[in-house]
């Protein structure tokens, strides 16, 4: 169970237990308990989605969806951001069911023994279904690019357990994270929205491409100038993280019928949520270096 359940389902917790004893405001809402009930039930709902008639490939695929750990701080970013923008839009209700396919079965020919196809699911107030939904393809989208770094760091370790590597090696890790994106584009089809489907593909691609720039360092094309340190380590910081948390807040507040400035203000605090969350752990673990 990852740290931010296990914070929402423990009654005796605090609100303010988790902050800073210096904190300005400490009795600010706890934002977990915002979106208690559908960060209890994430993981649950990802493992549903990810049943395969291979056991071992729904092992390797989960692997970073049911380890201990897990903090889910991107799709607690979207629901939290979706319950926000909810205040200012009228209750609507969703006629599109989630699971239901687009194409006939006998077509997809994709089993899924886990998957609920009615499933009763407790929801925090303005949430609907279909941005519930999107913080779990975020999630699933995350997960699966742990299991290609993996691969690329030659990572035997992670979140202080064994990697997926070291238990499944190379080759399993990378189907399993091509499995996951395939899933997660799945469910992102079956949300209907073709903006949200073209803002979350576009990040699977970012993700490539930020990857890419942390092997080498690339010139930019047509030119023999480098870019300076800072902007070369921030464009790769949007790709790799924030280019995820941003356009899913986006997709967010498009899912939600936000306004169109509610859209670019959501799609503006992702990306500096993002930059900001990348570049504090850079600085933690001592891997960002500015020359001078």
């Amino acid at each position: 169970m990852s740290s931010a359940s296990r914070l929402v389902e423990d009654p005796t917790a605090v609100a303010s237990s988790k902050l800073p004893s210096n904190f300005p405001f400490p009795s600010i809402v706890n934002p977990l308990k915002l979106v208690a009930p559908e960060m209890t039930s994430l993981t649950g709902n990802i493992r549903m989605l990810l049943g395969s008639g291979h056991p071992t490939l729904a092992k390797v695929a989960k692997y970073y969806i049911s380890s201990e750990g897990g903090k889910h701080i991107r799709p607690l970013i979207v629901l939290l951001v979706s319950k926000a923008l909810s205040n200012n839009i009228p209750n609507r209700q969703e006629t599109l069911d989630q699971d239901i396919p687009l194409s006939p079965a006998e077509v997809l020919n994709d089993h899924n023994p886990d998957q609920l196809l009615e499933q009763t699911v407790e929801r925090s107030g303005g949430i609907t279904a279909s941005q519930r939904r999107l913080a779990e393809i975020t999630e699933m989208i995350h997960a699966a690019s742990l299991l290609h770094d993996d691969v690329i760091d030659a990572s035997l370790t992670r979140r202080n357990n064994p990697s997926c590597v070291s238990v499944f090696g190379n080759k399993m890790s990378i189907l399993g994270g091509d499995f996951l994106l395939g899933r997660a584009s799945v469910a992102l089809a079956r949300l209907r929205n073709a903006e949200v489907i073209e803002l979350l593909a576009t990040v699977i691609a970012n993700l490539v491409e930020g990857e890419f720039m942390q092997l080498k360092n690339i010139q930019k094309d047509g030119s023999n100038e480098q870019e300076s340190a800072i902007d070369y380590y921030l464009r790769k910081t949007y790709l790799k993280t924030a280019s995820l948390i941003s356009k899913s807040c986006r997709a967010a507040a498009i899912l939600g019928g936000a306004s169109t400035e509610a859209t670019d203000a959501a799609y503006s605090f992702g990306r500096n949520l993002g930059l900001a969350f990348q570049v504090s752990h850079s600085r933690g673990v001592g891997i960002m270096v500015v020359g001078g």
